[in-house]
């Protein structure tokens, strides 16, 4: 998340130079307060990073500001996207399962055990009769 923090808020910082370099005012428009509240920081982007892969908030709301900054943050931070849910989750997710399995597996041999006692607790009773 780091990484494409600093990048995404690099660039964002780079498109805020050159807009007020180019004497674009900075209106407050909804997208431009977004556009600070996601990538105005690095702090704020990787709370925002971080939002995005724990569904906090939508990543195509994030990824719309970026159209004003170019191409690459766009690309970068679909990349990131990919890499985050695709990945890297589905890594823990299958853990998550193994472990799973490896437990009801855990689970099955203690029953056979049981059962197996229960026979043999059955077997010594019919031959007391």
């Amino acid at each position: 998340i780091y990484m494409f923090a600093i990048a995404l808020a690099q660039l964002a910082a780079e498109h805020l130079r050159d807009m007020r370099s180019l004497g674009q005012s900075f209106e407050s428009t909804e997208s431009q307060q977004d556009f600070e509240f996601f990538f105005g920081g690095l702090a704020n982007s990787v709370f925002s990073l971080y939002m995005s892969i724990t569904g906090g908030v939508d990543w195509k709301d994030m990824a719309v500001p970026l159209f004003d900054v170019g191409p690459f943050a766009v690309f970068l931070f679909l990349m990131y996207s990919s890499l985050m849910i695709l990945c890297v989750l589905n890594v823990l997710l299958g853990i998550f399962c193994q472990n799973a399995l490896d437990t009801a597996a855990t689970d099955k041999e203690n029953i056979i055990q049981h059962q197996l006692k229960e026979k043999h607790l059955f077997v010594e009773r019919l031959k007391e009769l």
